[in-house]
């Protein structure tokens, strides 16, 4: 399903609304078979994981690496220890 509906939705909604679906279905499937879902998906794997701040949010193509710097540090300030960058420009555009 994702493969056919990639590119129908520059701002990522279908494939929100898709995982939103195949959820649903995973949590029916597991309470008719009266299992927890992450048996399902082949039972627990470990204790705690690591979370990160996307700070690709609210990008646009005229940022700035000082702009990203800033939401590094926003995102460090929020508390998280990881960040994650979406940086889809070309490298030139940066120069």
């Amino acid at each position: 399903m994702v493969a056919r509906t990639i590119g129908q939705s520059t701002a990522g909604g279908m494939l929100a609304a898709i995982s939103g679906v195949e959820t649903a279905l995973w949590d029916v499937a597991g309470k008719a078979m009266g299992v927890p879902v992450y048996r399902l998906l082949g039972g627990h794997y470990r204790d705690r994981i690591r979370l990160y701040a996307d700070v690709g949010r609210g990008r646009n193509r005229t940022d700035t690496p000082e702009a990203w710097a800033q939401r590094a540090r926003e995102g460090v300030a929020d508390g998280f220890g990881a960040i994650k960058f979406d940086i889809d420009h070309s490298a030139d555009e940066f120069q």
